[in-house]
């Protein structure tokens, strides 16, 4: 039995966190001892998760501080190999390792450009990305930028989705426009709603539904209110019912900026709701849709391209349909079985 110590910033109310949960719980299921670091322990959000692991939650004072409380747990807990997710807990996991003897996995979760004007911490996430044992990137995008930074060892796999997601069904849809994230820049939400104004303006009887908390919920009401669209677009928090409500909507719409790989995406492909979504680097979504055949990809900041996409779903009911079709084939490629195995191997 292979003893493993997954380390995250926090433990609920994220995407990564989310993915985090579902490999540890399924690499516990067969067999490997498993426990989780974590520093920001939401125990009632991670419950969303069915967290089965144990959990350790660490208090630390600043950064060195965090890196010294990371090394002491590692040494207690004993594992054969220790997967650090985001690169700023990454960063500090490697150094916290160096002289143990443990293997170090560490899983990219974004687009590495995004620190790109952060440069020492650009410089010090390269420096440890090529002294972790294995890099597991979620696109080859990813894989291809961290090669070109000297990084040998690079696996890509994508995301799992969870199993018995509920399916779509033209017949039982209402006319709602839906998308579920973190309502923060990177996100684009302004993209989408203005998108939507225009849509509305032909299709009157459609409505816009975005599920999220973050820093940007006032802005985005406020966008809402500018463009008089009170009365159909709608900010809500998160739900735990959100992958029902999205069986029930017309169309999810993405309109993000950047991505590593965007869960409420991978979700909503396996739903089967007609998706569609800006390809935004670092190349998740083109990972996972064939543009007109299993989805339709967008430019990032392109309102005009994102409003005729979403028009051709609305009056093509026909190909909406067939979209759907295509998209389910995504449940067995991205089953929770397919995807631990990928990690298992790396083990």
């Amino acid at each position: 039995m292979k003893k493993i110590v997954f380390v995250s910033g926090r433990l609920g109310g994220g995407g990564s966190e989310r993915v985090l949960t579902l490999i540890a719980n399924s690499l516990r299921t067969v067999g490997y001892d498993v426990t989780i670091l974590t520093f920001f322990y939401n125990e009632l959000e991670a419950n969303n998760y069915n967290n089965q692991c144990p959990v350790v939650s660490i208090e630390y004072s600043n950064s060195i501080d965090q890196v010294f409380k990371i090394r002491k747990e590692i040494k207690a807990i004993n594992p054969d190999v220790v997967i650090a997710f985001e690169y700023y807990i990454a960063i500090k996991v490697i150094f916290a390792c160096l002289g143990l003897n443990v293997k170090t996995i560490v899983s990219e979760r974004n687009n590495p450009h995004m620190i790109d004007h952060m440069r020492l911490k650009k410089i010090l996430r390269d420096i440890s990305y090529k002294k972790a044992d294995v890099l597991v990137c979620q696109t080859n995008d990813a894989k291809s930028y961290f090669y070109e930074k000297g990084v040998k060892s690079i696996k890509v796999i994508l995301n799992p989705i969870k199993d018995n997601l509920p399916i779509w069904n033209i017949e039982y849809v209402n006319k709602s426009i839906v998308n579920y994230c973190r309502l923060e820049e990177q996100k684009n939400l302004e993209l989408l709603i203005n998108s939507f104004a225009d849509v509305h303006k032909q299709f009157p009887d459609f409505s816009l539904h975005i599920y999220g908390e973050g820093t940007l919920k006032e802005k985005l009401e406020l966008l809402i209110k500018t463009l008089s669209l009170e009365h159909c677009a709608f900010i809500h928090p998160f739900t735990k019912n959100i992958h029902e409500i999205v069986s029930k909507s017309y169309m999810f719409v993405s309109s993000s900026d950047f991505e590593g790989l965007s869960n409420s995406l991978l979700e909503s492909l396996a739903i089967g709701i007609p998706v569609v979504t800006t390809d935004c680097p670092i190349g998740g979504a083109k990972m996972v849709i064939e543009d007109g055949i299993n989805g339709l990809l967008t430019e990032v900041g392109n309102k005009d391209m994102m409003v005729d996409k979403m028009k051709k779903l609305i009056v093509d009911v026909d190909y909406a349909i067939k979209l759907s079709k295509n998209e389910l084939e995504i449940r067995d490629k991205l089953s929770l079985k397919a995807i631990t195995d990928m990690w298992i191997e790396i083990l």
